[in-house]
């Protein structure tokens, strides 16, 4: 967007910055410019894990899960990387071990992640636990519900006639 492009040329080592660029493209759906963004910001900050996070998961969506593994740590406590190590291990068919790590970032983010919750099942076309989530992340008022309307992860559910009323229900 204009406003990051002009952030960074205020400051072209502004991590927040360069991450907002990085979350723009990825959710215009420009995941090859996120994918370069993210590459940038490890360069130059090459132990941040939320971007090494991102990263894994641009990669996934851009159908190279194998590459996506050098950037994840499966022991790691920190959300971003425990979220997209579920899907990674999804995409990459070790099912087990996707569904163990799933269910403990259920237990432990239960409250504050309902909605990247939601986005996993979505994402598994577990329509219904998706529809579920929503409605705890809806009741915890998550800050996911800022992205909904461009969510690639949510994309399976447009179609069901719930989904109408979750955007009512929000106010879109």
């Amino acid at each position: 967007s204009e406003y990051t492009r002009r952030s960074i040329e205020l400051d072209p080592l502004n991590r927040v910055s360069l991450r907002a660029h990085a979350v723009t493209f990825w959710f215009a759906g420009r995941f090859v410019e996120a994918e370069a963004a993210l590459r940038y910001i490890l360069d130059l900050y090459p132990e941040q894990e939320d971007e090494k996070a991102f990263l894994a998961g641009t990669l996934a969506i851009l159908g190279r899960p194998e590459e996506a593994l050098d950037y994840l740590d499966f022991t790691s406590e920190n959300f971003w990387h425990r979220f997209v190590s579920v899907s990674i291990l999804n995409a990459l068919g070790r099912q087990d071990e996707s569904d163990r790590l799933f269910q403990s970032l259920i237990s432990d983010f239960g409250v504050g992640g309902a909605f990247q919750i939601a986005e996993q099942y979505a994402s598994q076309n577990k329509t219904e636990e998706a529809f579920h989530w929503l409605d705890v992340a809806y009741r915890q008022r998550d800050g996911g519900f800022t992205q909904i309307l461009v969510d690639p992860f949510l994309v399976s559910l447009h179609q069901d006639p719930r989904w109408e009323r979750v955007l009512d229900k929000v106010g879109l």
